[in-house]
């Protein structure tokens, strides 16, 4: 994709020395520190415009969901570095040159124009250009197009680097539209299915026959309600907080929520949702725990920028993590559930944090 005179050499680097009059090395120099102010300037805001050149803004691509045969796989969310050649009126160069170039006013000015006329140039002509930290433009599979370096990309995805793919076994091998009924020996399932349908008939006259008579002989029983209770998990630490709250289908759901849950380094938990204000996290996990998920507010910091995860549970392989987010209720669990592995011992706060 990239040749090795691309990879050596910048593109730009001898017209600008010629241009400015400058030694190849100076030139180099104030490119390379142009680069870097691009870098900062787009990490900070997501977009950069270069008068005549065109524009580099960063494009968030979120999880996609596909189906394969090993099962439904969940590809992790991405920021994606995108240049467009059409020219606007906005131009960023000249702040950034002021911050990032150590010249003079007049020196930075006259530098500044020659770059953008030199690089709007070379665009133009596709040439093989390479800005190092930032990106290269280069031809691939005939099209002529940027890519950005690895470390800068890394950079933009610093939020997501700890995030896999993850893999839902399939439950059922019709689901991928391969399963085919064939015999009698298919047809087990359903006539288990009948047998149980019959079964709970039954019961149901059964009751109706006799239910209120026995109803009324009892004194113990003066109402009867439907409570479905959500065991604790086992990883959990503290004295158990219980609360009681309706769940997405309207039944009572009774939960033990405990007040911390413990993370050693190595650990997997999974990720159920991310946000950027406590206000907002705290909010969302009455949602889940009230759907039978216990979850734990995490707080995270990655630069200046901090978020705060719901996460549940306490697992010692992806692969376990995996399993029990297949098995949780599809009705609270979307698509943008993650399996994280934690890196440091921490300890997540429960209700009593919030």
């Amino acid at each position: 994709m990239i040749t090795g005179d691309a990879k050596k050499y910048d593109g730009l680097s001898e017209d600008l020395a010629e241009k400015l009059a400058i030694g190849v090395p100076e030139a180099r120099h104030l490119l390379c520190a142009f680069s870097r102010g691009m870098a900062g300037e787009l990490l900070a805001t997501g977009n950069v415009f270069l008068g005549g050149v065109g524009s580099f803004s960063v494009a968030y691509v979120p999880s996609e969901k596909k189906t394969g045969a090993s099962g439904i796989i969940y590809t992790s969310p991405r920021n994606r570095l995108v240049f467009d050649q059409r020219v606007t009126g906005r131009d960023d160069s000249r702040r950034i040159v002021l911050s990032g170039v150590t010249l003079g006013v007049g020196e930075a000015e006259r530098f500044r124009k020659v770059f953008l006329s030199v690089l709007a140039a070379a665009v133009k002509q596709k040439k093989e250009i390479r800005l190092k930290g930032f990106g290269t433009f280069a031809h691939d599979d005939g099209n002529y197009t940027f890519f950005p370096e690895r470390s800068f990309d890394e950079l933009l995805n610093r939020e997501y680097l700890n995030l896999d793919e993850i893999v839902l076994p399939l439950r059922d091998a019709s689901l991928n539209g391969t399963a085919v009924i064939r015999g009698r020996k298919d047809l087990r399932p359903f006539m288990i299915a009948a047998v149980f349908l019959i079964a709970a008939i039954l019961a149901g006259v059964f009751y109706m026959a006799t239910g209120p008579e026995l109803l009324q002989q009892s004194t113990s029983y003066k109402t009867m309600e439907k409570v479905v209770e959500v065991p604790a998990p086992a990883e959990t630490v503290s004295k158990p907080v219980t609360g009681a709250a309706k769940g997405p289908s309207g039944a009572r759901v009774e939960t033990a929520m405990p007040e911390s849950l413990v993370l050693g380094k190595g650990d997997y938990t999974i990720v159920l949702a991310t946000f950027h204000k406590r206000e907002t996290a705290s909010g969302q996990a009455v949602f889940f725990r009230t759907g039978g998920v216990p979850v734990f507010v995490w707080p995270t910091k990655t630069g200046e920028s901090q978020y705060f995860r719901l996460a549940t549970g306490k697992f010692p392989t992806a692969s376990a993590a995996s399993e029990n987010l297949s098995k949780m209720p599809p009705e609270v669990v979307d698509g943008q559930a993650r399996i994280q592995k934690v890196t440091k011992e921490i300890v997540l706060h429960g209700e009593k944090e919030l």
